[in-house]
């Protein structure tokens, strides 16, 4: 009823076969330099979390900065002089500002 290619039934019976895998062991010391490698690191002070979140800051103003840019260079392309902005400014307008 069922047939299997002999080949496939071949390969299930070496898979039958085979031998257990050994557990795998963790390296002789390694959670003593896990340990070390932690209590060396000092932890994030107040001063430091605050200068990550500016840093996070500085690059997201930067790239809204190079986005506008970017817009304001294509409408200029566009249009041909950089004194016509309406239609810019309303795309703005109406998707980025609430």
């Amino acid at each position: 009823m069922n047939q299997l290619d002999p080949e496939l039934k071949r390969l299930m019976r070496w898979a039958r076969q085979a031998p257990e895998p050994a557990p795998a062991e963790m390296p002789f010391g390694f959670s003593s330099r896990v340990l070390a490698a932690m209590s060396s690191s000092a932890p994030m002070n107040e001063l430091a979390s605050w200068q990550s979140a500016l840093w996070r800051c500085w690059w997201a103003a930067a790239s809204v900065i190079v986005l506008g840019l970017a817009m304001l260079v294509g409408e200029e392309i566009r249009q041909g002089t950089f004194y016509t902005v309406p239609p810019l400014y309303q795309v703005v307008s109406a998707n980025l500002v609430p």
